[in-house]
């Protein structure tokens, strides 16, 4: 690739456009790979090992400026952190085990084949973002209707309301006089007979006395041990769920992050060793013994991370039933069957993801949403996977030597301007109208844009004879000393 040319034009539209993707991205909580894909293909003409791995840079600054946001907030009626850590450890490394096979079906499906599923899923993931997002403002126009009529009735109800304080406290004190002065009688009314000296016997006052033999019981064996195996009272209850609160509140859960670094640390490794359409920097070649046996490492190590998350999830939830533990409105109701959900659909999106050559957060933020995650804790908790995701693929491309560093620090810096103008922008309309849709709806939107930008794509090449209904081999011959690369390369893998 040429040196950075500051003083070309297309340079300067494309930094604007794709400053503005990515305003637009960390609003819509995804990472936007697929829009700056297209602009760099459309509007400088890359390559696509080239674009793949620019947009792969921005979409690193994008989630960095969100986590940057969103590591020290809250939910908005909780204490708990506002990034969902056991979402995110539930689906991140899923997806990226999904993309790693849907980046093989990719590489062998015929190009009409993926365009038409790519165009149906995005299509369909459009839809039910769409109704997601007026099903939530729908609720909160009801609930702000509530709000107004409520006040209004307070309002109303206010001169009453004072009456019958007013009259309420006149009843208890004249009960509390009259009870005095009952009780003052009754006093004056007691008499005390006491016995003569030689009747002052145990008749005399009805005292019960106790021997010295029945003062001191000795407790058997068996009471001391079902004393301790009692069941906890009530106030030992409420400390372990105070506890519990502590726990869950902190914003920094350090046994959630050693399982974050070892996922993006898995990844890199993965990245780096089995290289994609071109021999990785160890000289592991696609297609050989070397490649299936490092790509089929990935199975039990990112399943593995997932697995111990959701038996640690089942296991707090359950004892949290048992405790009567008090369940916020944001809190998620974590049963068996939306433990194995969450992994699985995230593995069906991964797959998704790379066989359409796109980034996965496009398709996990309407995935979260359907599966019950608030708006909120969706758009932070999207962006940390793809935090978790982009650092990887970035190391990655740093090693290959693929990354020409003049132009990533370029877009880089305008990606980081453009995000925390996006990022502050939304959380301040979100705030201001009070309305998490609003989030949604962003969401809605990119993926509309993005689905349009990559069917212009896709339509371009058709039209171009560029794509064909042919199977093709999964390691096709690839020359390394250029920059034509299919955008299936391992870089897809993640968001």
């Amino acid at each position: 690739m040429d040196t950075l040319p500051l003083f070309n034009d297309a340079l300067w539209y494309t930094t604007l456009l794709s400053t503005l993707a990515s305003l637009l991205a960390v609003g819509g909580s995804i990472g936007g790979g697929g829009m700056q894909v297209c602009l760099f293909l459309a509007l400088f003409n890359f390559g696509a090992s080239a674009a793949t791995a620019l947009s792969r840079t921005i979409v690193f600054a994008v989630s960095v400026v969100s986590y940057f946001f969103a590591f020290r907030e809250r939910v908005p009626s909780g204490k708990k952190p506002l990034i969902d850590y056991d979402v995110a450890l539930l689906m991140g490394p899923m997806s990226v085990l999904g993309s790693i096979f849907g980046v093989m079906v990719n590489a062998v499906v015929s190009d009409y084949i993926v365009f038409i599923c790519m165009v149906a899923v995005l299509g369909f993931s459009f839809v039910k973002t769409l109704q997601k997002g007026l099903e939530i403002r729908k609720k909160e126009l009801e609930q702000h209707r509530d709000a107004i009529h409520k006040l209004a009735a307070d309002e109303s109800d206010a001169p009453n309301k004072a009456e019958k304080e007013k009259e309420t406290e006149i009843e208890e004190l004249t009960t509390d006089i009259e009870g005095f002065t009952k009780s003052d009688k009754d006093d004056k009314c007691v008499e005390l007979s006491v016995g003569s000296d030689d009747d002052n016997t145990e008749s005399s006052m009805n005292i019960n006395t106790f021997s010295s033999k029945d003062e001191l019981v000795p407790l058997d064996d068996d009471d001391d041990k079902e004393k301790d195996t009692a069941a906890p009272t009530d106030s030992e209850i409420d400390m372990i769920i105070l506890r519990i609160q502590d726990k869950e509140s902190r914003l920094f859960p350090w046994e959630r992050y050693i399982l974050v670094f070892f996922t993006i640390l898995g990844i890199t490794l993965l990245l780096i060793l089995a290289g994609g359409k071109t021999k990785s920097v160890i000289g592991v070649e696609c297609g050989t013994w070397q490649y299936f046996l490092i790509t089929l490492m990935a199975i039990p190590y990112l399943l593995g991370i997932s697995v111990i998350v959701g038996v640690d999830l089942y296991k707090k939830e359950s004892y949290k039933k048992e405790i009567n533990f008090p369940f916020g409105p944001s809190d998620m109701d974590w049963t068996v069957a939306k433990i194995v959900q969450f992994p699985l659909l995230a593995f069906i999106a991964g797959v998704a993801a790379g066989a359409f050559g796109i980034g996965g957060g496009i398709i996990q933020a309407p995935l979260m949403l359907a599966l019950g995650v608030g708006p909120a804790v969706m758009s932070c908790t999207s962006m940390f996977v793809i935090l978790m995701n982009s650092t990887a693929t970035l190391v990655k491309y740093i090693a290959s030597g693929t990354l020409p560093y003049d132009w990533a620090l370029w877009f880089l810096g305008f990606s980081f301007i453009g995000s925390i103008i996006g990022k502050y922008g939304v959380d301040r309309l979100v705030k201001h109208y009070g309305a998490q849709s609003l989030i949604v709806f962003f969401l809605t939107g990119l993926i509309f844009i993005t689905t349009s930008s990559l069917m212009y794509i896709g339509i371009a090449r058709m039209v171009k004879g560029e794509a064909s209904w042919d199977f093709k081999p999964l390691c096709p011959v690839v020359d390394n000393s250029t920059n034509v690369t299919d955008t299936t390369d391992s870089g897809n893998w993640t968001s």
